[in-house]
């Protein structure tokens, strides 16, 4: 299941790598409004994003493989009111944690330092969502108006979030890592963490906006108007050709014995 996943992991890696000719450099957030459902919209590909590999694991617990990674990939959009960012993982052991150890869920860590600041946002795949901080926990966002959708999917889990950031516009700048944390079993006994808590990868919102496709129209409805056939002819032009005569040798007739 794991090399599966793997596999599956790489394909949906591999679209974002054909994304439009048109799409956005590696740290370039385009403006644009994703719909908030926990899925990977189309429009995120042509936009920035944070990618973490199969040698990224940062540590393990429990006995489990260091190799048994986590490949995830982040992908931000931003407009006038939030920074959007989706985040897929391919995970063949979703967990979901209750009570002390839901820090160690199946979740997305958004690890963020802007205006001097560094932080987290933990995205559970079970939908647990809330912010976490260093020293005071102070943030730039106001997390009181920060939205999560997540979803389980085939391959794993889909983690959608909507983040009010101060100053957010064109020229916005911040710095990002993402780390996933892969829990392998009910207990939190044994599991992984990839990617990275430094925060440290420079992002920058631009002004150019995604391209929306093109609505879906309906078959124009064609009225096809078919002629009525002609009333059928009694006599053909033969048959009123000869009564035309006759009428006119009988009235010939009758002038003559006048």
């Amino acid at each position: 299941m794991k090399k599966l996943a793997s596999l599956l992991m790489a394909g949906l890696l591999a679209v974002a790598m054909i994304a439009p000719a048109s799409a956005a450099g590696a740290n370039e957030i385009l403006k644009g409004t994703p719909e908030l459902d926990g899925a990977l919209d189309d429009i995120y590909l042509q936009s920035a994003v944070y990618t973490i590999e199969s040698d990224s694991v940062n540590y393990a617990w429990g006995g489990a493989d260091i190799q048994d990674f986590s490949e995830a990939a982040s992908y931000f959009l931003w407009d006038d009111n939030y920074l959007y960012v989706c985040t897929v993982n391919v995970d063949d052991t979703p967990v979901a944690l209750t009570g002390e150890k839901t820090w160690q869920n199946d979740a997305a860590e958004l690890w963020f330092i802007d205006e001097g600041l560094r932080h987290k946002i933990h995205a559970a795949a079970d939908g647990n969502f809330f912010l976490g901080g260093d020293g005071d926990g102070q943030t730039p966002y106001d997390f009181a108006g920060a939205k999560s959708v997540a979803n389980y999917t085939d391959d794993g889990w889909c983690i959608e979030v909507a983040l009010p950031m101060n100053d957010l516009g064109a020229g916005k700048e911040f710095s990002f890592t993402l780390q996933v944390n892969n829990c392998l079993d009910d207990g939190a006994a044994a599991g992984s963490a990839s990617g990275s808590q430094a925060g440290d990868y420079g992002m920058k919102c631009v002004a150019e906006e995604v391209v929306l496709p093109e609505p879906e129209t309906e078959a124009e409805v064609v009225d096809v108007v078919v002629d009525a056939p002609a009333a059928p002819q009694t006599f053909d032009a033969g048959v009123i050709a000869a009564v035309a005569a006759i009428v006119s040798a009988a009235g010939y007739a009758l002038s003559k014995k006048r």
